[in-house]
């Protein structure tokens, strides 16, 4: 029988909610910051971007956990470059 690695293996519910979770405004900002390059390259408008980034926040519950005046200064920092 071959071993699975352990990427593979079963994690049970109990494990997973003790395993550390990444910092929820960090990860928002990555987001922010591809949605920006994504304006700048004229795939997506700026509107657009900033509907689905405020969406997405709310989704996750970020309002409640950082706040919503950090939630625009993080969108705010990854557009000001922005067109």
């Amino acid at each position: 029988m071959t071993k699975l690695s352990p990427s593979l293996e079963f994690v049970t519910p109990s494990q997973w909610r003790d395993q550390p979770r990444p910092d929820a405004a960090a990860t928002f900002e990555q987001r922010c910051i591809q949605r920006a390059a994504m304006v700048r390259r004229g795939i997506i408008d700026r509107q657009q971007a900033a509907d689905a980034l405020q969406s997405a926040a709310e989704a996750f519950g970020l309002p409640d956990e950082i706040g919503q005046d950090r939630i625009q200064e993080i969108m705010g920092r990854a557009f000001k470059c922005t067109p």
